[in-house]
């Protein structure tokens, strides 16, 4: 799928996480001449973005990027506030699980949808957006 092609489609699969029957989503690029069935899956993705939740309540939002030190996966949130005494954590529920995340990185549908959409594009994440580094 090219830049633009398909950008409502693939919106759509998105919308359809609920939390119970569709809750999780992750998106990564092929190695360069590679067709899917092809890769070994214990090797791959290295990189990408994922998220869990409901479109329609609160999502987390992840990134995992190889570094010169080694691959670190982190949350995606909004740009830290200036005071971030107000951060509070709140649960994210999906599949019986529950994921603690910052305020801020309690995302909705659409912000999750910028972050994979400007992902797809360019590798990174939309403007006002920031990664918290975690340990898995």
């Amino acid at each position: 799928m090219s830049v633009g092609e398909g950008d409502e489609s693939f919106r759509r699969v998105l919308e359809r996480l609920d939390g119970t029957d569709r809750y999780s989503l992750i998106l990564w690029r092929l190695p360069a001449g590679r067709h899917f069935y092809d890769v070994d899956k214990k090797f791959y993705p290295q990189e990408y973005i994922q998220c869990a939740g409901s479109f329609t309540a609160r999502m987390v939002c992840e990134v995992r990027e190889l570094t010169p030190g080694g691959p670190v996966q982190a949350v995606v949130g909004r740009a830290m506030p200036s005071d971030p005494a107000g951060d509070a954590w709140v649960v994210i529920p999906w599949d019986g699980v529950e994921t603690r995340v910052l305020e801020r990185e309690a995302l909705t549908g659409d912000e999750v949808w910028a972050c994979f959409r400007e992902y797809f594009r360019s590798g990174g994440l939309p403007p006002g957006y920031a990664r918290r580094a975690i340990v898995l």
